[in-house]
This record gives C-alpha cells, structure tokens and sequence, in this order.
C-alpha cells in the first residue's frame, strides 16, 4: 500500500468506527494529513468551511 492509500485508508477507517462524539471528521483529516506530509506531501488546505454549508 502506498503512501496515499494508506493515509485514505486510515481515513476511512477512523471515520468508520466514529470513536468520538464529536470531531471525527476533523481528526480523521489531521491524522490522514500527519500521514502525507511525514512522507513529503504538502497540507492539503482544510480548514473552516462557510456557515451554512454543515
């Protein structure tokens, strides 16, 4: 598995089993970013998103 399959996969995964009651997305997204830039891949930018679109 490479890089990116593996940051997806750990995504997914954590979202799937929803350890959380709140804030799984956002921490699936800081783990799956971890993951990229350790192996040289830049932030993929996520951040607050516009009010009314959640």
């Amino acid at each position: 598995m490479n890089v990116i399959e593996l940051a997806a996969w750990t995504h997914a995964e954590f979202v799937k089993i929803h350890p959380f009651v709140d804030g799984n997305g956002r921490t699936s997204r800081l783990i799956m970013n971890d993951q990229l830039m350790v192996n040289g891949f830049l932030h993929s930018g996520f951040g607050r998103t516009e009010t009314g679109l959640l």
